[in-house]
């Protein structure tokens, strides 16, 4: 266009028509709202092409989201120029070489055979965004106004790119919080059904747990023991029904160390002292002491406790019970005094017991047995060490008692005789019988009548003096009588 008026009707129209011209440019803005960065070009082509009458149009422009150059390039309909789009694209971006900062001087055309007025305008201050490249066939292009409608193009251009790739770089923003927010509402809820089946396992475990231990309470409750759990420095957590229920004492009045009350006196440091030796040592064992029933009367019980360790060996809880052992020992002293009148029995009247099994030939004997025969007590005793006690004369006897036995007779009795190593000689009578739950084995008794065949056989001696004395005696008077006759 020429600056100067030559027609002012006509420059009047024409300049109405740059500010319509302009006002569409600066309305463009608001038709992209939303529109893709190539939606924006193409619209912006349309308006320059039919605002300015060009032959062409060329846009270089950054992808505002990933950083690429594109192009787009639009020949006028009624162009003289014979080239297509993408000759135009080819040309323009080899003459740009993919850097739009790199403005050539508007007059330099590179369509050499063309006779083109070529003007590059720049989108952004420094041609950052990319670059507008328009030709025309007039020689003047471009004028003032024309010049200035590509520069507000161009901002407006330069504007709606931005704003379209900030919108797109919004929207894959949104979409990548769209999609972390699904992934995490979708974890969230994964999680929520985890939780709540977890909630439900863990209702049901402690459902089962309360259920095994009103069954564990029933039965430590219900076991004939006392039953108890210590802390690992020595006071009481918890005791049985059972236990309270003996002593009478309330879990108030037992707890702690107040079960110590239950315990005899006379057992009950003895009974400390182990017990802190123990918390010492960390060792279990086993004591016996004196318990008080409710009715005063003490027991006998045997306490037992053993200690119960983590995974780091340290000691959490001591467990023990505490038997009646009362009857147990009445009947131990009872069997250990019968043992001693037993022993002393046998030891006064010189009778040793003993049990013979004939199948495995183990015999075993009592302290008398050992003895009488003058083997060390606890020495496994054979047949053939019997056998060696044996009076050579007696040896008969003793392998026909033994065959016997082994031919299942039921009883015997025996006397026979043993020769000891100082060469003195024992007088023995010997009874046996087969129990009655195991024929294979004999029970008997041998007694040492020693003195009593000495005995015997002194008596036996003194009466055969007797009678030799009563013979001489009384062929003596016969004989003073036969004389006084002769007299």
């Amino acid at each position: 266009m020429d600056l100067q008026i030559k027609d002012p009707a006509a420059e009047a129209k024409r300049l109405q028509r740059c500010i319509g011209d302009l006002v569409s440019l600066l309305a463009l803005p608001a038709v992209w709202s939303g529109n893709e960065p190539s939606q924006i070009v193409d619209t912006l082509l349309d308006a320059l092409l039919r605002m300015l009458n060009l032959e062409f149009v060329y846009v270089q422009f950054k992808d505002p989201v990933d950083s690429g150059h594109l192009e787009i390039a639009r020949v006028a309909g009624s162009s003289r120029l014979k080239m297509s789009s993408q000759e135009i694209e080819q040309v323009l971006a080899n003459w740009l070489g993919g850097d739009s900062q790199n403005s050539p001087p508007p007059a330099w055309n590179p369509f050499e055979d063309e006779d083109l007025s070529i003007f590059p305008v720049p989108l952004g201050i420094h041609g950052e965004t990319g670059m507008i490249v328009v030709g025309s066939d007039r020689a003047d292009f471009p004028g003032q106004t024309e010049s200035l409608l590509l520069s507000v193009a161009a901002n407006q251009a330069s504007i709606g790119l931005r704003e379209a790739g900030l919108l797109r770089q919004q929207k894959r923003i949104a979409d990548e919080l769209d999609r972390r927010v699904a992934e995490r509402t979708a974890e969230l809820a994964s999680t929520n059904r985890e939780l709540a089946s977890e909630i439900i396992e863990r209702k049901l475990a402690e459902e089962a747990l309360r259920t095994s231990e009103i069954k564990l309470r029933q039965v430590i409750d219900t076991i004939p023991t006392l039953a108890w759990c210590n802390l690992p420095d020595g006071p009481n957590e918890f005791l049985s029904k059972p236990w309270h229920d003996y002593t009478g004492l309330s879990p108030e009045e037992s707890h702690g160390w107040g079960w110590q009350v239950a315990f005899h006196p006379e057992d009950l440091p003895p009974l400390m002292k182990r017990w802190r030796e123990l918390l010492v040592s960390g060792e279990g064992d086993e004591m016996e002491a004196r318990l008080r029933r409710r009715d005063g009367v003490y027991r006998w019980f045997l306490i037992r406790v053993q200690p119960l360790r983590n995974n780091e060996g340290e000691i959490i809880r001591w467990y023990g019970t505490s038997t009646d052992i009362e009857d147990r020992r009445v009947a131990e002293e009872r069997l250990a005094r019968n043992e001693a009148f037993l022993a002393e029995g046998q030891h006064l009247s010189r009778t040793g017991s003993f049990s013979w099994c004939v199948n495995s030939g183990s015999i075993t004997w009592s302290e008398q047995m050992y003895r009488i025969f003058e083997f060390e007590e606890g020495t496994n005793v054979t047949l053939e060490e019997i056998g060696s006690r044996m009076h050579p004369e007696d040896l008969r006897i003793f392998n026909e008692m033994i065959e016997r036995a082994r031919a299942g007779v039921g009883d015997f009795e025996y006397e026979h005789r043993l020769l000891m190593p100082d060469g003195t000689v024992k007088h023995l009578h010997l009874i046996a019988h087969v129990r009655g739950d195991n024929p294979g084995e004999y029970i008997g008794a041998v007694q040492d009548v020693t003195q009593r065949r000495l005995s015997e056989q002194a008596l036996s001696k003194a009466r055969s003096e007797l009678a030799n004395v009563a013979r001489v005696t009384s062929l003596g008077v016969l004989t003073a009588s036969i004389a006084h006759e002769v007299n």
